[in-house]
């Protein structure tokens, strides 16, 4: 009898345990149940920002998933099913494999809508993986799970102040007085006020290049959520300024309850060469300069600004003059000269104190010009006055002729 009843009892067992596996293949197909056989997601993906805000761009979600069974799960695909206030970018991931006890990360990319509301988000995540299972004879089944559990993200309120742009002239000329605007964006959820714009500029060692003209820190009383503002600094680049770039560093500051935010942003203001043609001297290629007779007139210019002058042309402005007024002088190198030479007649006598307009080029085309003064004498020919000794000349010997005459004349009648 005893020996019936242990047979029995192997018997159950048995079928037991039949049964028991029969129930973790049914549990590994997703049917429901025990987790501890499944790829688990986690409920709250891990977020980058940290906190995400209304108007976010280029969210990401970390989804992290853990094996907690023994088996080795591959050729896993999962899906983010995206709604509420986000916008697609990147939904789907695969991994190859997750070994036991191993986590494994999807990773997710999200647009916030800019009207979107702080809460909790629910969203549905969906897996699909594989895996071996073998019976008692070892025979092996590809056994393929599909899961879907809810994941929740949250949106927070909060403030924030952006510096979305620093607008600078591309290039600035030495001398030139220009605008520096701060543009400031609310990326936040809530109104921000009285934000403070400040701004610090590198100098060189002995010469502060670039001057502000006004304060230097401007506030602004109220940003709304979504709200671009900006602040306009006048500036100044002085006549001396070393030709290279100035670091300007940018700062916006404001006050959330008892913390104190900045925000900075460093920007370039390029100070570019510029030529500046003066006067170096007047020649002419005689001392003495006559009315009427023409001479050649050399202007030499000279080069004292920070960048070569091109196309450096230079134009008398006098209407007594007369002749070709332009003289093209070609490129003149910062620190070199160059001459602009005419020839020319001047019809008037004196002192002349004329001008000549000088034209040219920077090296980005920029076009800009002087005028210069040119001072030289002229004096008044002297008048030509040979005809009257010829008329002298001529009467002289008309009447010396003539008195030969008659003298002989007299000669011939008092030898009769």
């Amino acid at each position: 009898m005893k020996k019936i009843l242990m047979a029995m009892l192997i018997i159950l067992v048995g079928v037991l345990a039949t049964t028991t596996t029969s129930a973790w293949s049914s549990l590994a197909t997703g049917d429901g149940g025990m987790v501890v056989d499944l790829l688990y997601p986690s409920a709250y993906p891990q977020t980058y920002p940290a906190q995400i805000q209304p108007g976010d761009q280029g969210v990401w979600l970390d989804v992290q998933m853990t094996n907690y069974y023994t088996m080795n799960y591959y050729d896993i695909t999962t899906e983010l099913v995206v709604n509420g206030p986000f916008e697609s970018v990147v939904t789907t991931a695969e991994i190859e494999n997750v070994k036991p006890k191993e986590i494994a990360h999807a990773f997710y990319q999200l647009d916030v809508t800019a009207n979107a509301k702080p809460g909790e988000y629910k969203m549905l995540h969906k897996i699909t993986y594989y895996y071996d299972d073998y019976n008692n004879d070892g025979e092996k089944t590809v056994v393929k799970v599909e899961r879907t559990k809810s994941v929740s993200v949250n949106i927070y309120y909060s403030e924030r102040i952006e510096i979305a742009e620093v607008k600078l002239p591309v290039k600035i000329l030495p001398g030139e007085v220009f605008d520096a605007e701060v543009i400031l964006e609310n990326t936040g959820s809530v109104t921000v006020n009285d934000v403070d714009v400040n701004y610090s500029i590198s100098t060189d060692a002995a010469t502060v290049n670039v001057m502000t003209i006004g304060s230097s820190m401007k506030r602004i009383p109220t940003i709304y959520p979504g709200e671009v503002a900006s602040v306009i600094f006048p500036m100044k680049i002085l006549d001396t300024a070393t030709v290279k770039g100035y670091k300007m560093d940018v700062t916006a500051t404001y006050t959330s309850g008892a913390t104190t935010t900045t925000e900075t942003d460093q920007v370039a203001i390029q100070v570019i060469g510029k030529p500046v043609m003066r006067l170096a001297g007047v020649q002419a290629d005689r001392d003495v300069i006559y009315t009427d007779v023409q001479f050649s007139l050399s202007v030499q210019l000279e080069n004292i600004g920070t960048g070569d002058a091109k196309s450096v042309k230079a134009e008398l402005r006098d209407t007594t003059l007369d002749g070709v007024l332009t003289s093209y002088v070609g490129t003149v190198n910062v620190d070199d000269t160059g001459s602009a030479i005419f020839d020319i007649t001047d019809s008037m006598p004196g002192r002349k104190l004329g001008t000549a307009l000088i034209t040219y080029e920077d090296e980005y085309g920029n076009i800009l010009n002087d005028v210069i003064d040119v001072e030289y004498f002229v004096t008044q020919k002297a008048a030509d006055n040979s005809w009257i000794f010829m008329v002298v000349a001529v009467v002289l010997v008309g009447g010396f002729l003539f008195y030969r005459h008659q003298k002989r004349k007299k000669e011939m009648a008092m030898v009769d």
